[in-house]
């Protein structure tokens, strides 16, 4: 099985290209994040997935 690294970004309304408008940081700017919008949920990920 290949795993596929993928990036997990949590915030309740915004989008990582938004975060970047912010920080200028060219990270938020990558495709493959996995958004999550409560720490329910970021922490179901991690249960479910592992860590990104």
């Amino acid at each position: 099985m290949e795993l596929t690294k993928r990036l997990l970004f949590l915030d309740d309304i915004r989008y990582p290209v938004e975060a970047y408008h912010y920080t200028k940081q060219d990270i938020f700017l990558r495709k493959d994040w996995h958004i999550v919008r409560n720490y329910e949920q970021f922490v179901n990920r991690i249960l479910e997935k592992r860590l990104p």
